[in-house]
């Protein structure tokens, strides 16, 4: 590669300090501007950040039924159960998702607002 793409350093250093003292002001700010939106904000990407793990899971209880079961005759209601809660899993991805745009969009209403 060449030496004139590599960042340097000093600049990622830096960049890295910035991000660092700036992000409690940020979130300072955001909690002065609405708290709630902040806090449900906050819960809705911890759940969507379980959510991937949880089916990963999932889809190792599938295929361990499904190792369990090679010898004899697989029993389709055992293994139909982990693959229902994979589906809702999904469904609760995609709502967390557009539940968490509209707390976005709420929260740059709350923020654009002027002060009253």
């Amino acid at each position: 590669m060449d030496d004139r793409y590599r960042p340097e350093d000093k600049g990622v250093a830096n960049a890295i300090a910035v991000v660092i003292d700036i992000l409690p002001r940020v979130f300072r700010f955001l909690w002065e501007v609405s708290p709630g939106l902040l806090a449900l904000s906050c819960v809705l990407l911890f759940i969507m950040a379980l959510i991937p793990a949880a089916i990963v899971w999932m889809t190792k209880v599938i295929i361990d039924l499904v190792v369990a079961s090679a010898g004899a005759e697989i029993v389709w209601s055992v293994i139909l159960i982990p693959v229902a809660v994979i589906f809702a899993l999904w469904v609760l991805q995609a709502a967390c998702e557009s539940a968490s745009g509209m707390v976005q969009e709420l929260s740059l209403i709350h923020i654009s607002e002027p002060t009253r």
